[in-house]
């Protein structure tokens, strides 16, 4: 009982993988549009954070964040 057990299991893996390889197809057959990147300084964003909440003069007093 066992073995077939087992030789069912295979035939399920089996399956599983011939559909996704054939969802794979399908999906990668149509274009992708591609995004335009939008520049938003993300670098210099992070220096003005940074600075803000942790250089030696914070804008933030430490009163300001206790509650």
């Amino acid at each position: 009982m066992d073995y077939m057990n087992d030789d069912i299991d295979e035939e399920l893996v089996r399956l599983y993988f011939e559909i996704q390889a054939q969802e794979g197809v399908a999906s990668s057959s149509r274009p992708r549009r591609q995004r335009r990147n939008i520049e938003r300084n993300r670098e210099e964003g992070h220096n003005r954070l940074f600075n803000d909440y942790f250089s030696e003069a914070p804008v933030y007093t430490d009163e300001q964040f206790r509650r």
